[in-house]
């Protein structure tokens, strides 16, 4: 499913949604220097802001599209 906070999620079973940035948000910024994401037991909002990426001096924050706990973050 797509957000329109340039976010996607996908449905993975047992209650598990897996959550990321959409292309155009990806290209927008081109390759990023850091992502700051939400600490595992976190729990996230709906439309509100959870997500950092970094690139130089500029900044984007990405709109959560669940709402819910976070079970596992991506290093990579």
């Amino acid at each position: 499913y797509l957000h329109e906070g340039h976010a996607w999620a996908r449905v993975e079973g047992a209650g598990t949604i897996r959550v990321g940035i959409d292309e155009f948000g990806l290209r927008l910024l081109g390759p990023l220097d850091r992502v700051e994401a939400p600490l595992v037991g976190k729990v996230v909002n709906q439309g509100r802001p959870q997500v950092s990426l970094h690139r130089g001096k500029n900044q984007a924050r990405v709109l959560s599209p669940v709402s819910g706990v976070v079970t596992a973050v991506n290093p990579a």
